[in-house]
């Protein structure tokens, strides 16, 4: 699959950087190739199809009503809530990629097609 354009939520930024550091504190990843898989990510973010999406006040109501509504059944965490917000307020998107399992289970009941993979 071939993405003409990529958008990344900046939300992405600070979850990436906190999922490598406990790789790391958990002695799953080294620190050098936390760097070198840092350095990589943010190259990747300088590409020109790839765009830094802001997360916008709509974004942030869109999230509490999402969280309202699915939360409870759905385990919906505060982060992911935000992206999916931000996603579904974005123009232009096919799909919707994500790591996180519950995510994934949750997204096409928030109106997201998964990436297919």
């Amino acid at each position: 699959m071939a993405a003409e354009r990529i958008y990344i939520c900046e939300l992405a930024l600070v979850e990436f950087a906190s999922a490598l550091r406990r790789k790391v504190r958990l002695r799953e990843l080294r620190e050098k190739d936390r760097s070198l898989i840092w350095e990589s990510f943010t190259g990747d973010l300088e590409s020109s199809n790839v765009e830094l999406v802001d997360v916008s006040g709509e974004d942030f109501v869109s999230a509490a009503d999402m969280i309202f509504k699915h939360g409870r059944r759905h385990s919906l965490r505060t982060l992911d809530a935000l992206q999916a917000a931000t996603a579904l307020n974005l123009e232009g998107f096919a799909y919707f990629l994500t790591a996180d399992q519950t995510l994934a289970k949750i997204a096409p009941k928030l109106g997201l097609e998964l990436a297919p993979v």
